[in-house]
């Protein structure tokens, strides 16, 4: 098996409850003869599963599918921690680019065809009218047929929830960046100042990417909140 096949398949077992929180994973001796693969292949299965989020390195004592409290952190969403940061405030968002395109690229992030279809939007999230973030979002044509421009104009996440699917966890990274020079004429962007750029993977529980989006922060701070599971 190619390594990503091995990682798509330890990444199940975790989602569908055969791997549970803190499980400790075999050794990669014992997985690379489970898989009749080599050390080398397992090793670079077990990366793409650390990076996702899915399983954690502890030194000396191997591999650990992330325990409750670590999955409770990832498993939050943008539109709802907004909501939940600013729910007695007003928060609108503005379409400025939508449009169905080839996943070249994304392909390998969504484990489809080059040739198969995503959507590319581009949309400005403000509170109490002030621009706050510069978002722009990829979602694979095959999980979302019906997608359309409005949704993004309320909570894509409610929009999940609507298509019957259930979000397992969020790997993001940030980092500190400067503005696409392309964002120059959106409201309060300054190509001058650094922001702070937020990358998402979204997985629903199927195991399946069902997001890929980076955010840029335009205002000096940001706020995150990590859900419990007394109250996900």
């Amino acid at each position: 098996m190619l390594y990503k096949e091995i990682a798509i398949d330890i990444r199940t077992k975790i989602t569908k409850g055969k791997l549970k929180y803190g499980d400790r994973l075999e050794s990669e001796i014992a997985l690379a003869k489970a898989y009749k693969t080599s050390k080398v292949t397992i090793r670079k299965s077990l990366k793409i599963l650390v990076k996702n989020g899915f399983i954690r390195v502890v030194p000396n004592s191997g591999y650990f599918v992330n325990d409750e409290d670590m999955i409770a952190s990832l498993n939050t969403t943008n539109a709802k921690s907004m909501h939940e940061i600013f729910k007695k405030d007003n928060i609108n968002n503005e379409v400025v680019y939508f449009k169905k395109i080839r996943a070249e690229h994304l392909a390998e992030i969504f484990e489809i065809k080059s040739s198969e279809f995503v959507f590319h939007v581009e949309r400005i999230r403000y509170v109490n009218n002030k621009s706050y973030l510069v978002e722009i979002t990829y979602m694979p044509e095959y999980l979302f047929p019906s997608l359309t421009k409005r949704v993004f104009k309320d909570s894509v996440y409610q929009y999940v929830d609507k298509c019957g699917y259930s979000i397992y966890n969020n790997c993001k990274t940030m980092q500190a960046t400067f503005l696409p020079k392309r964002f120059e004429e959106f409201p309060g962007c300054n190509l001058s100042e650094p922001v702070l750029l937020v990358t998402n993977k979204g997985y629903l529980k199927t195991g399946n990417c069902f997001e890929y989006s980076h955010s840029y922060h335009l205002n000096n701070e940001i706020t995150i909140i990590n859900f419990t599971s007394d109250n996900l």
